[in-house]
Parts: structure tokens; C-alpha cells; sequence
């Protein structure tokens, strides 16, 4: 009411990792006014807006039963979870969620293994480090033309760099048996570090889907070979 925040309602889940479940042991309204909590004993605790308060032995399954319900509405309904606060010995952390209702991990917990490929058009970019709906993540995709068209937000500046580097030196051919068929339609730009070379190499290894065990003598002839040919692209 008169723009004030209104519980309706607001619910705190206790979570078993052991058991893997969760239980609602707290429920607030604003209106009309009522507090409810489950003791350490189990017993449920009620107090309305007048301050009375009651003591009710079957409030666990009450207030269970209602959520179980809740839940079923609210996904029927086609809504996403949008921010949660989990508190875990005594310190309280908040929870985003993307718009797809997909939690957003800090960029110090989230984890990269950046994979390209050609898949028929340009180059696809994902993180094998990350799956979702059964695949890994799609980070990116860079066109014929070198025009990234990113599919995920807020990546961390050193992925993107890297990614922007890529777009911009990788030379690969469709294919090992097609080495005059480029995967863009500009040459690359120079290479200028071992680094980048490196990355295009591995660029062009998962592209034709092998695994090398290779020494470092292995990878200094094959940067030397590189840096000798006329595009600094892999053929």
C-alpha cells in the first residue's frame, strides 16, 4: 500500500542436501497481517496483526500443503524465479536468475572451457564447462564475415577478448581434405603472439574433431609452420 513493499506471500524454505528436500518453515503476508513459523520442536507458531498468537501442532503440513499448491500455480502460470536469498551458516547470499529462469553464477565460481566449431556456417562458440537443457552452452557465433552475434550476456572481459581474437586471426579451412574452402570469407589478420596462434590451432583441432597428444617441440614446429605460411591461417 502507498507504494510500500507487501509480502503476498513470502515464504522461507529450509533445505536438506542430505535428503535433497526442502520445506517451508516460515510464512509472512501483509495483507491482512499474519506471521507463521515452525519451531525447532515442529510446532507452528501464528501471530496476526493484533499480536495474538497461537500455537497450531499441524501448521507443518498446513503451510506445506499451500506451497505445494503455490508452486503448481506459479509454473503453470509461466512464471520464472527472478532473485532468491539462501542463507547458509548464518551468512545470507543472493540468487539471480536469467530470463530464461536459469541461476546466474558469479563470475568467480563459473568455470570455462571454450570450444569452436564449424557447424556449416561461420563458426559456433561454446563453453563445454556448462551445460544446459542437455547441451553445452552456446557462447557465441561469428558469421562468415567475422560478425560475432553473442548468445550469452555479461561473459567475462578476458572470454570475450578472447573470443574477439579468434574472430580475428583464425584462418581455418572447412576441413582437412578441403584446405582451399575457408571457413570466413576475409583472410585473418596477422597473428602477433604464440598465444593466439595457439588458440587457433585449438580452434582447428575440435573444428575436425581430433585429439592430439603432442610435445612442446611438437607445438614450436607447428608454430614456426604457421608463422612460414602466407596467411597465418591453418590449411
Amino acid at each position: 500500500m502507498n507504494g510500500d513493499l507487501m509480502y503476498d506471500p513470502m515464504v522461507t524454505f529450509e533445505v536438506n542436501r542430505d535428503a535433497m528436500t526442502i520445506t517451508a518453515v516460515e510464512f509472512e503476508q501483509s495483507m491482512p497481517p499474519l506471521y507463521q513459523r515452525i519451531g525447532e520442536d515442529g510446532i507452528g507458531h501464528s501471530i496476526d496483526g493484533n499480536g495474538r498468537e497461537m500455537t497450531l501442532p499441524h501448521l507443518l503440513r498446513e503451510i506445506n500443503e499451500f506451497v505445494g499448491q503455490w508452486l503448481d500455480n506459479i509454473e503453470q502460470q509461466g512464471h520464472l524465479p527472478v532473485k532468491a536469498h539462501l542463507i547458509q551458516n548464518g551468512e545470507e547470499t543472493e540468487i539471480r536468475f536469467d530470463d530464461k529462469g536459469n541461476e546466474i553464477l558469479p563470475e568467480s565460481e563459473k568455470q570455462y572451457d571454450i570450444n569452436y566449431g564449424h557447424l556449416g556456417n561461420g563458426l559456433s562458440v561454446w563453453n563445454r564447462a556448462e551445460e544446459r537443457d542437455g547441451d553445452y552452452v552456446s557462447l557465441a557465433h561469428i558469421d562468415p564475415d567475422r560478425q560475432i552475434t553473442w548468445r550469452e550476456k555479461d561473459l567475462p572481459d578476458n572470454i570475450k577478448a578472447e573470443i574477439e581474437h579468434i574472430t580475428r586471426t583464425c584462418g581455418m579451412s572447412v576441413s582437412v581434405t578441403q584446405p582451399e574452402q575457408k571457413i570466413f570469407n576475409t583472410p585473418p589478420e596477422t597473428l602477433d603472439n604464440d598465444r593466439g596462434l595457439i588458440a587457433n590451432i585449438n580452434g582447428y583441432i575440435q573444428s575436425v574433431g581430433k585429439v592430439l597428444d603432442v610435445t612442446d617441440d611438437e607445438i614450436r614446429a607447428k608454430l614456426a609452420e604457421v608463422r612460414a605460411s602466407d596467411t597465418h591461417g591453418l590449411t
